[in-house]
């Protein structure tokens, strides 16, 4: 069942807003990573290990980002990480839309984009927190779900979009529509409760709990 939160949320709203909130933002993330590679080859000419050297990158600042999910949620807490993460997406995105990108700053963008993954984690121990024990499997099958069918759909829907926009004076186009499915996940994020909020739920649900435990009687031995 649903429960009530501070500020007037519920744990189903906020369970719905991060579902919609890793779709969207996978459907883009998805679809930038991949197309972005395409486009380094084909519109500014990269050699396969130059393309290579971008995915490792890629690889490298993701790595070092979930590694620095600890440090970052004890000061900024997980909401505001949540929306760190897709901001860097944003820029991610916006830098790739600079007309004839300077090749570094495809490299400072796939690394931010990398970065966006932070808030998938983040997202996903906010859920778990959430839900309860017996739900929390279903809670994160749902999420995980999600981001299954975004990597299906970005690279298909994106893949189209750059290859529409290749052959126009501006095919850096292309990754200014990925960046506004990235604004739309971060606009999303706003619905997302503090961490005082998150605590004051799972204290008042634990509470409720503790009271539908029934008390063992000890039968008397004398």
């Amino acid at each position: 069942g649903t429960q009530e939160l501070e500020g007037g949320r519920t744990t189903t709203g906020v369970f719905r807003c991060l579902f919609t909130m890793i779709l969207v933002l996978y459907i883009a993330k998805m679809g930038l990573i991949l197309s972005l590679g395409l486009y380094a080859q084909q519109s500014l000419h990269f050699s396969v290990g130059k393309a290579a050297a971008l995915q490792t990158t890629y690889g490298v600042f993701q790595a070092a980002g979930q590694l620095s999910i600890p440090l970052l949620i004890k000061p900024f807490s997980k909401r505001t990480t949540i929306k760190g993460g897709i901001l860097c997406g944003v820029v991610s995105g916006l830098l790739i839309a600079v007309p004839h990108t300077p090749d570094a700053l495809l490299f400072v963008s796939e690394g931010l984009l990398s970065l966006s993954f932070v808030a998938f984690t983040v997202g996903v121990a906010m859920a778990s927190e959430l839900a309860k024990p017996k739900l929390q499997g279903e809670v994160l099958g749902v999420m995980s779900t999600g981001m299954s069918i975004s990597s299906g759909v970005g690279p298909m829907v994106f893949g189209i979009v750059v290859k529409g926009f290749q052959h126009t004076s501006y095919p850096e186009g292309a990754f200014l529509i990925i960046s506004g499915f990235v604004v739309i996940s971060l606009i999303v994020s706003f619905a997302l409760p503090s961490d005082a909020e998150v605590q004051a739920g799972v204290t008042a649900r634990q509470r409720l709990e503790s009271k539908d435990v029934p008390e063992l009687s000890i039968p008397s031995t004398v």
